[in-house]
């Protein structure tokens, strides 16, 4: 059973998508949350930033994902959920280790023959209380299948905590 935020992500339109550039235009995108048990802080310990278009490439990635993002009652690793890869593409954006940080993806572009991602990497900024736990930060979505070049593009920003949150 595939598991996804309900909400659709409709993105504002570009300045040159409103100039009338038929090349450059949002894409709708819909979060992916591949069981119930899954975590954003479940993804592999390494980063990566790219798109699946393929079943077996999928069960790869998920095989590399914390065990504790499926279900802790489960003596083996539940198989990769189906994702119906002649509809859609799926968008894999992780981190790699670290604590207390987390990745979004902001905004999904078309433009020209390729395909634009950008993602939001938040770390914590001092002062802020952060987990001693390992964390692998990752962001799952799904776009209408592609074949074009995927591009992942990445913000960095840090949230204040404590006194430095005024």
């Amino acid at each position: 059973m595939r598991y996804a935020l309900s909400l659709v992500a409709l993105l504002a339109l570009a300045p040159s998508a409103l100039a009338g550039d038929p090349d450059i235009y949002p894409m709708g995108y819909e979060l992916y949350i591949p069981s119930k048990y899954f975590r954003p802080t479940a993804g592999p310990n390494q980063r990566l930033m790219t798109v699946i278009n393929a079943q077996p490439e999928w069960e790869k990635l998920w095989g590399s994902l914390d065990p504790m993002a499926r279900d802790m009652a489960q003596k083996d690793p539940y198989p990769a959920p189906e994702i119906d890869f002649t509809r859609y593409s799926l968008l894999v954006a992780a981190l790699g280790s670290g604590g207390g940080e987390s990745v979004a993806i902001e905004e999904v572009r078309s433009i020209g023959s390729d395909i634009i991602v950008n993602i939001v990497a938040l770390r914590p900024g001092p002062g802020c209380m952060v987990t001693t736990e390992m964390k692998y930060p990752i962001a799952l979505a799904l776009i209408p299948r592609t074949v074009k070049p995927v591009r992942f593009g990445v913000t960095k920003a840090t949230f204040a905590c404590g006194s430095d949150a005024h």
